[in-house]
């Protein structure tokens, strides 16, 4: 038996449309080598796509290797993740399964209170699948406190497909991301396949391996800079081999601009940009630190960018969110994700307002404002709504 595993593909989500053609050049060599390899099926863990309604000429491009795929009789295997799942069920990844282009796995009922998962089972090795999609704001832990147990005692070869942060296998820099305890996993699985978390990594729970394959490639500035590429796992005999899918080199240019004035910062980033040798190279512009004179828009950005482009580079990217001035600092916060984001925010300016139990209510605000309008609901009804469950949660937690 033979499988691929991937995650967090983010389909769509770059507003660069140079690396969004590359997003998508290594999701059709991604399957196209499943389909070299004869994997029997594949494993989409969550974020298929960055937003449950992606642009026509991404699906449009998805559909088509998602078609070659079903071709050579390899099923896909998916879950929703945090970002292409909707709570109305209009996702294009409900397309796309009606379509019988992927099979969710993601599939269960609620009896007596406990939230009982139905095995998906693959025709071709007898495998079994199950899992949980991810949602915003890592509200899919309360589906994990109500799991029935009893799905652990199934026999035969197991995956478990999930899309959510394990608080014992987040890297030091995702430390704020919120992350649910490895416990909440059911046991009794081979193959525990992650996705949420773009850190690539190998871990062991129970009887069985958790992975989490990272993006196949990278989702935005930090990510190039940091890995310079993604790929996905292939497993056979239960041993998991990590494929990388470097499409691109990465040459990142750093330039501190502490105590410096902006001509000299820029005058630095000249002299390097004109040693660029890498001929359709990504190259990352990061300069960070506070200017002693002048401020970051007196350094010419443009003209650097242009320069490296006609030097051979395929993309120029910047990043000064950490450049500042004397004369205007910036507010700079540093983080990988939207909920490591929020989770910083929170805790700055925790103990400002005298509340009490106020991380608490805090918390509890955020999930009941992350929502969105039910089918038929005006606009003016749905904020009615949102109003009137927010006045209750605090008079809740008042009392």
């Amino acid at each position: 038996m033979k499988f691929a595993h991937m995650a967090d593909l983010h389909l769509g989500g770059w507003r660069d449309l140079e690396l969004e053609k590359l997003n998508l050049t290594v999701f059709e060599k991604a399957l196209d080598r499943c389909v070299a390899d004869k994997a029997d099926f594949i494993v989409i863990s969550g974020d298929f796509f960055d937003t449950s309604m992606p642009p026509f000429d991404v699906l449009d491009f998805v559909s088509k290797k998602l078609n070659d795929v079903k071709k050579a009789s390899i099923p896909v295997y998916t879950i929703s993740g945090s970002h292409d799942f909707s709570p109305s069920g209009k996702t294009i990844l409900k397309v796309l399964e009606n379509a019988e282009l992927i099979i969710n796995v993601a599939r269960g009922e609620e009896e007596n209170g406990k939230l009982k998962l139905h095995y998906t089972v693959d025709k071709k090795t007898g495998v079994k699948l199950a899992g949980v999609f991810g949602r915003k704001g890592a509200l899919e832990e309360e589906y994990f406190k109500q799991l029935d147990r009893s799905i652990e005692k199934e026999p035969g070869y197991k995956i478990f497909l999930f899309h959510s942060g394990i608080a014992e296998f987040r890297p030091d820099y995702l430390k704020d991301v919120p992350a649910m305890p490895l416990s909440l996993l059911p046991k009794g699985f081979d193959y525990y396949a992650g996705g949420h978390i773009h850190h690539r990594s190998e871990q062991e729970y129970d009887k069985g391996k958790v992975i989490f394959p990272g993006p196949i490639f990278p989702c935005n500035f930090q990510e190039l800079e940091r890995f310079g590429h993604g790929g996905f796992y292939m497993v056979e005999g239960g041993k998991a081999k990590f494929i990388p899918l470097k499409e691109r080199e990465v040459e990142t240019i750093k330039v501190g601009a502490e105590n410096k004035t902006a001509k000299q910062v820029e005058a630095e980033l000249e002299e390097k940009v004109a040693s660029l040798n890498g001929k359709g190279s990504i190259v990352l512009i990061k300069v960070s630190g506070t200017l002693r004179e002048g401020k970051p828009t007196d350094i010419n950005f443009r003209g650097l960018m242009d320069e490296a482009t006609r030097r051979g580079a395929s993309v120029v990217r910047r990043g000064t969110s950490s450049l500042s001035s004397q004369e205007y600092e910036e507010v700079k916060i540093s983080t990988d994700t939207v909920e490591g984001l929020e989770a910083r925010i929170i805790k700055e300016h925790l103990g400002k307002s005298g509340m009490e139990r106020e991380k608490e209510l805090v918390e509890q605000l955020m999930r009941a404002l992350d929502t969105e309008k039910l089918e038929g609901e005006t606009a003016d009804t749905f904020k009615e709504r949102i109003l009137r469950e927010a006045d209750e949660l605090i008079a809740g937690l008042s009392s």
